[in-house]
C-alpha cells in the first residue's frame, strides 16, 4: 500500500466543510492507502479475495477499484455484483463497507474511477478525454461522480485515467489543459456540496504514472496540485512482460534508468508537486517472464 507523511496544511480535508476550493487541511500523521481490487473475487482457491479478507486495521484509507463513466460521463459500477438489484446496501460495495468500517471505523474509503482496462479498450478509452473537453461534459461527470459516493457510502473520489494526452490510449493534446479544469471544477463542486448538506467534504485524489515523458506530458503539476488531497504515484509495473528483457518491476534504484521507484518520485518533486502530497506507490507483488531463448 501507498504511504507518505502527512502535510502540515495541504492534506486531508477536516471535519469542517472548507472556506475555500482548495483542498482542506488534516492534522493527520500518516496515511497508509490500500487497493481493494474487486475482480479478485474471480481468483480460484485459496487466492479468492473478497471484501472479509481485507485486513483494514493496516489502513488509513482504502481505494475501491473500480467504477466507471459511462458513454454519457455518468459514473456507474464496473462489477455486475458492485451494486444487486439497484440497492445501494445490496452487493460489494455495501460488504465492503459493513466489513471495513467494523474492523477499522476511522478508516476512509475512496471510489477508484478509471484505471488501465477502462483507458486501455477502444470502446471506452476516449471517454476521459471527451468528458473533460468541456464545461457542460465536466460538470456531469463531476456531479454524477459526487452523488455516486454519497450514495454508496464513500468518503472520497480518486481519479485513475491512464493517462491524459497518452495518444496510444485514447489521449489527446487537449489532455494537458483540460484535466486541471476537470480537477479544478471537481474541488469547488465538491466544496459546494459539503456547505450544502454539512457533511465532510469528499476527497478528491489522483493516481498518476512514474516515468517521463507521460508526467511531463499529461500533467500540469502547478495548476492541479492545489485542489486534491494527495497524488499517488503508481511506482509499479515499472517493467513487465511487454517488454523484451526482465526487470523488477518496483526497483528502488537504476543507476542506469530512471524508471524507478526513486526515479518517479523525484520526477513529480521537480515537476512542481509537494513533497507533502506525494504517496508512494508499493507494489505488493510480483511478476514474472517466461524466456524466449532458456539459454
Amino acid at each position: 500500500a501507498p504511504t507518505t507523511k502527512a502535510p502540515t496544511t495541504t492534506d486531508a480535508p477536516t471535519t469542517k466543510a472548507p472556506t475555500t476550493t482548495d483542498a482542506p487541511t488534516t492534522n493527520s500523521l500518516r496515511k497508509n492507502i490500500g487497493y481493494h481490487t474487486n475482480w479478485a473475487q474471480y481468483r480460484t482457491g485459496s487466492y479468492k479475495f473478497v471484501p472479509e479478507d481485507i485486513d483494514a486495521t493496516k489502513l488509513t484509507h482504502i481505494c475501491y477499484a473500480f467504477a466507471m463513466p459511462n458513454k454519457d460521463f455518468e459514473l456507474q459500477p464496473f462489477e455486475w455484483n458492485d451494486v444487486l438489484d439497484y440497492n445501494p446496501s445490496q452487493g460489494m460495495y455495501a460488504r465492503f463497507h459493513t466489513h471495513v468500517r467494523a474492523q477499522n471505523p476511522s478508516i476512509k474509503t475512496l471510489i477508484a474511477i478509471g484505471g488501465w482496462t477502462f483507458n486501455a479498450k477502444p470502446e471506452t478509452n476516449w471517454i476521459f478525454s471527451t468528458l473533460s473537453s468541456s464545461v457542460s461534459s465536466r460538470a456531469t461527470f463531476i456531479q454524477s461522480s459526487i452523488n455516486f459516493a454519497r450514495t454508496h457510502g464513500f468518503d472520497g473520489i480518486d481519479i485513475d485515467w491512464e493517462y491524459p494526452n497518452y495518444a496510444s490510449q485514447g489521449g489527446q493534446p487537449e489532455d494537458y489543459a483540460n484535466f486541471p479544469l476537470l480537477i479544478q471544477e471537481f474541488r469547488e463542486a465538491i466544496t459546494l456540496e459539503a456547505d450544502k448538506s454539512g457533511r465532510e467534504p469528499l476527497l478528491l485524489t489522483i493516481a498518476v504514472p512514474a516515468y517521463n515523458p507521460t508526467i511531463s506530458n499529461g500533467y500540469d503539476v502547478p495548476a492541479i496540485h492545489p485542489f486534491v488531497d494527495w497524488i499517488g504515484v503508481m511506482s509499479y509495473d515499472l517493467h513487465g512482460s511487454w517488454e523484451s528483457i526482465t526487470g523488477l518491476h518496483t526497483q528502488l534504484y537504476a543507476p542506469d534508468t530512471p524508471i524507478s521507484v526513486s526515479g518517479g518520485m523525484q520526477a513529480w518533486l521537480e515537476a512542481g508537486a509537494p513533497a507533502d502530497k506525494l504517496v508512494m506507490g508499493v507494489g505488493t507483488y510480483g511478476r514474472g517472464w517466461t524466456l524466449q531463448d532458456t539459454t
